[in-house]
């Protein structure tokens, strides 16, 4: 969304610069901002869908790469995939 997109702006006031673009990630169309920071050869890039869903972030720098890419996306998720796969148990006291 627009508002998370202006967040991170925020949060990443360190940034010497920042780009907004747009393409599509799993089907999704998203609204990826990258902000970039010369002194470390370096950017990062935040891709959210207009529901805010957090479509993709990636690194560069000069040590290398990474990314978190969302790999497929659904709006209608039924309520037992919820559900914990087993009844949870209460610990002992002092345990934990």
């Amino acid at each position: 969304s627009k508002a998370a997109l202006e967040a991170l702006k925020n949060y990443e006031s360190s940034a010497v610069g920042a780009s907004v673009s747009s393409k599509s990630v799993a089907g999704q169309a998203v609204t990826c901002v990258t902000f970039r920071y010369p002194a470390q050869n370096g950017s990062y890039t935040y891709c959210v869908t207009d529901q805010g869903v957090l479509a993709e972030w990636s690194a560069q720098s000069s040590a290398g790469h990474w990314a978190l890419v969302l790999s497929s996306f659904t709006g209608n998720v039924p309520a037992s995939q919820f559900t914990p796969p087993a009844t949870p148990t209460t610990l002992p006291t002092g345990v934990g």
